[in-house]
């Protein structure tokens, strides 16, 4: 009778030994997953140099930009992350992204521009990943001014605007091609106010400079100066 007690108490107290063994090392597991990503895989200032000791970054105030620090071949890749991403993304799900989990965005690689672009759909990020990029973002509340002028920072060109008026955005919109092109998308994004009270036109000069101005008789809404 004894000796069945002890045998039940020995089985009972083996088994909760292997059960708290078990959790454990999923504990251990799971950290050692946490500290390989942090360790490896680092999202920092894209003005960082290798050579720095850089910490991480937050994505929405670096707009999207970032440069990659990590022990594998994306080691010093740009990171751009698509403008309608940048207020809900955060830095696990980039992390999610790299280590191949299950994720709701992909990723598009340009190896020979060293440059990595996440965003909602694949066709996105390959045109994302280009350089210069060719999909761009309209934000809705923001104004055609302040979209212009982020477009154009992404090619560091600057913005003169002549136009008697702005307009606010009313909805969200993703416009790709490339940015000065005759169907690109500055050229189709003023097309979207041609009907409006003030058209506007852009004049691209050869300093860098863009201004938008009324509309002329053109019908290109994008007009190259040299």
């Amino acid at each position: 009778m004894n000796s069945n007690r002890i045998w039940h108490k020995l089985t009972f107290l083996v088994s909760s030994l292997t059960a708290l063994v078990i959790f454990m090392l999923s504990c251990q597991h799971v950290l050692a997953q946490e500290l390989v990503s942090r360790d490896f895989l680092k999202v920092v200032s894209p003005n960082c140099a290798l050579s720095e000791h850089c910490a991480e970054i937050d994505i929405k105030k670096s707009q999207g930009m970032a440069k990659i620090v990590s022990d594998d071949e994306y080691n010093g890749f740009t990171l751009i992350v698509a403008d309608n991403l940048v207020a809900d993304l955060s830095v696990s799900e980039i992390y999610k992204i790299f280590s191949q989990e299950p994720s709701h965005y992909m990723a598009g690689i340009n190896l020979e521009g060293k440059i990595v672009a996440i965003a909602q759909t694949q066709q996105e990020a390959d045109l994302l990943a280009k350089h210069p990029r060719e999909v761009f973002y309209v934000l809705k509340g923001q104004t055609l001014k302040e979209t212009i002028e982020r477009w154009l920072s992404y090619q560091e060109i600057k913005l003169i605007w002549e136009a008697p008026v702005d307009y606010k955005l009313a909805a969200s919109a993703v416009f790709e091609g490339q940015l000065f092109a005759k169907d690109g998308a500055l050229n189709n994004l003023l097309k979207a106010f041609e009907e409006a009270d003030h058209p506007l036109q852009a004049e691209l000069k050869a300093n860098h400079v863009l201004v938008i101005k009324a509309k002329s008789y053109s019908s290109n809404m994008v007009v190259m100066q040299n």
